[in-house]
């Protein structure tokens, strides 16, 4: 609007709104500060503006992000976005918890900062700066938006938050974690995991020798079997989910129910439908990727699981990494998985599973302490 000098787009009244993702990706990403300064200075400038709204592609995710959004509407002015956080924490929980304030304070220092999410535009592009390409979802040799961004915030902030709700969860007791709790403690452990697997998936392609390429793909592989594991212990990231409400619109018509079935598992993961036979890569792949359980260990793990042959068997004869066969064995486990109907060949978990808290002290032991100590 303000390209306009201010003329709310020459009189008409409009809706101040924020695009905070394409393809509505599962990082946890949006500049909270901005939200709490630019909706004001639009209504100050302007009569026109007629409230505040959002238009992304996609909202199952970022609850907190969202949550500030929704409550612009209610604002006359911008808020201390600590007490705001603090009381969020509260109604989001149930019960004060310091651990969870400190968590979510982290976060505004880091994946909601101004500043950080600022620099991410300026360096990539308001675009690709959104879209979530971590090593967890990352196709070796793959497009812009299927290889990994270098992280963009400080990842010690991050570990430490979820060392933090952590120890939030921890203070329930053994009882059962709110659905809200245990939603937010396998979200902050799978933005964790997601950026720690960027050094992984660096490794694997930087490797240069068939034994380099099995160690640094078997490191890879393990990372993605935990991701996967972490994820299949809250519904909300269970791509099951996804496909058995897809399959719900079919009522009863088996063949709807196939290819709804096939649609869900391509929006999410080829974007347009893989051609059988086909040995080229669909040109949209990745656009709405997921970290979702099922999908991280199976259709993700199949694409690692081609390039970890593929180099094998080239440096093992001195070649390089024959991308023609490579990519054909991309498009042929892409269309496996895709129309894996019932998940007969790759299973994944239907229904929760796991103990959200425990997966998180032994996956946050693993991985992020050392990475925290190396961060900091």
């Amino acid at each position: 609007w303000q390209k306009f000098h201010d003329f709310g787009y020459f009189g008409t009244p409009f809706i101040w709104s924020v695009l905070h993702n394409f393809g509505g990706n599962t990082g946890m990403w949006g500049s909270v500060p901005t939200l709490n300064s630019a909706p004001f200075a639009a209504f100050n400038a302007t009569s026109n503006v007629a409230g505040t709204g959002a238009a992304p592609e996609g909202i199952d995710q970022n609850p907190f992000y969202y949550s500030f959004v929704t409550d612009l509407n209610w604002l006359q002015a911008p808020v201390d976005l600590n007490s705001w956080k603090d009381t969020w924490t509260l109604q989001r929980y149930g019960r004060d918890s310091q651990n969870a304030k400190d968590a979510f304070s982290l976060l505004l220092q880091s994946v909601y900062s101004n500043e950080h999410n600022s620099e991410a535009i300026k360096s990539l592009g308001g675009f690709f700066a959104e879209k979530n390409a971590d090593g967890v979802t990352a196709m070796p040799l793959g497009t812009s938006e299927a290889t990994p961004h270098q992280s963009w915030y400080p990842l010690s902030l991050a570990i430490e938050a979820w060392g933090k709700m952590i120890a939030a969860a921890d203070e329930a007791g053994g009882t059962p974690l709110s659905q809200t709790m245990n939603y937010d403690l396998v979200n902050l452990g799978r933005e964790v995991l997601s950026k720690i697997s960027n050094d992984h998936f660096q490794k694997l392609l930087n490797a240069t020798t068939a034994d380099e390429v099995r160690v640094a793909g078997k490191s890879i592989l393990n990372l993605l079997y935990d991701v996967d594991r972490l994820l299949c212990s809250d519904d909300g990231f269970l791509a099951a989910s996804w496909i058995k409400d897809a399959i719900r619109w079919a009522a009863g018509n088996a063949t709807l129910q196939r290819y709804f079935e096939m649609a869900a598992r391509s929006v999410t993961t080829v974007w347009t439908p893989q051609a059988a036979g086909s040995s080229t890569i669909t040109t949209l792949c990745d656009y709405a990727n997921r970290q979702w359980a099922g999908q991280v260990g199976g259709f993700y793990r199949l694409r690692y699981l081609c390039y970890i042959q593929q180099a094998v068997e080239d440096f093992s004869s001195g070649q390089q990494v024959n991308k023609t066969a490579y990519d054909a064995c991309v498009a042929r486990s892409s269309y496996e998985w895709t129309h894996d109907f019932g998940a007969s060949k790759y299973p994944m978990c239907f229904q929760s599973t796991g103990n959200a808290l425990v997966l998180s002290k032994e996956l946050f032991h693993r991985y992020a302490e050392q990475t925290f100590e190396l961060q900091v």
